[in-house]
């Protein structure tokens, strides 16, 4: 007699029942021969596994008995040939800004990281027929017909049709929803470009909406290498303004890099840095390939190549290829 059997329920779910008498059962889910998910030892005798993506699937049993003895068996094949979601709009937008001027600019700099500017609509008509931001300026009658039109909300009146942001942390507006699309690091470089182009007052904005979002200070002041990412979205970090943070290092939660008032000055940190948890990193330069230990805190420069832990913070390893994982890019599927 079969052990097991499977039967698809809700058009994505399969049901999986042990067909046995037994105190203990867990399930293995196999996607193409390959283990995806499993279950621990439970006193239920059935399991339902939600299927993400189609193929062929299979579910084997271990059933454990009273005596202590375990049984396995695998189900038969089953192909799963997928099941939609209902269909989503498109992520990516075609976007005309109202306005030529550094609030317009700036809202041209968010919408442009993930959608198609067009262009800006002159409601002066002073500047039509040139070029602001490398896009072209017209009137509202030259809109292109897909586009949506955003725009401060002090345009509001003369456009109906008007997408009105405000610039003000807390609005729920298109401007602040575009920005909960990014992540943590994506929102500096975002600040930080926007900075660096002239939008001082975008800048700040966007640095606000991190602190308020994610419970740290990540300021566009700072500079900070491409790669470098923060752990669980950066919660509860604080970075010094002046500091100078290289490639792919991973700062954790909670995790401070300051400076003392008559301390060792701007906070220095290289490449291929691994600060953990709770480290405050007050002064002395960081050298490459380091790893900070948890809660430690630095006050003075630390070489390249080692591991440091403590209060206050002492080289405890030279051997750093045991860690080299810790900062290593995450693999994309």
């Amino acid at each position: 007699m079969q052990k097991i059997e499977v039967e698809l329920e809700n058009f994505f779910q399969l049901k999986a029942t042990a067909k046995l008498e037994a105190r203990l059962c867990a399930f293995y889910l196999f996607l193409n021969d390959e283990v995806i998910e499993r279950t621990p030892y439970t006193a239920r005798a059935t399991h339902t596994f939600p299927l993400d993506k189609a193929g062929v699937y299979r579910v084997k049993l271990y059933a454990k008995s009273d005596s202590g003895e375990i049984i396995s068996e695998i189900s038969e094949r089953f192909r799963f040939a997928g099941f939609s979601d209902v269909a989503r709009s498109p992520d990516k937008k075609n976007v005309a800004i109202v306005g030529v001027n550094r609030t317009s600019g700036f809202a041209a700099h968010i919408f442009a990281a993930r959608n198609t500017v067009l262009c800006f609509v002159d409601p002066g008509l002073d500047y039509v027929g040139t070029e602001f931001f490398g896009r072209p300026v017209v009137g509202m009658d030259a809109l292109p017909g897909d586009a949506i039109v955003v725009g401060h909300e002090a345009y509001e009146a003369e456009y109906g049709n008007l997408r009105s942001f405000t610039l003000s942390n807390g609005a729920v507006d298109i401007l602040s929803k575009e920005l909960h699309r990014f992540s943590v690091m994506d929102l500096y470089r975002l600040s930080r470009s926007a900075y660096l182009e002239g939008f001082k007052e975008g800048a700040h904005y966007i640095q606000t909406f991190i602190f308020n979002k994610f419970n740290s200070r990540v300021p566009y002041l700072a500079t900070i290498g491409e790669g470098t990412r923060l752990g669980i979205g950066g919660i509860g970090t604080v970075i010094h303004p002046e500091s100078v943070i290289g490639r792919d290092c991973v700062i954790a939660q909670n995790v401070t890099l300051g400076s003392r008032v008559r301390g060792n000055g701007t906070p220095i940190v290289g490449n291929n840095v691994f600060i953990a948890p709770g480290a405050k990193c007050f002064g002395g330069k960081i050298g490459n390939n380091v790893v900070i230990g948890a809660n430690a805190v630095v006050l003075d420069e630390i070489p390249d190549n080692c591991v440091v832990a403590g209060v206050p913070a002492r080289i405890i390893s030279r051997d750093i290829s045991r860690y080299t994982d810790y900062t290593a890019r995450p693999s994309r599927q």
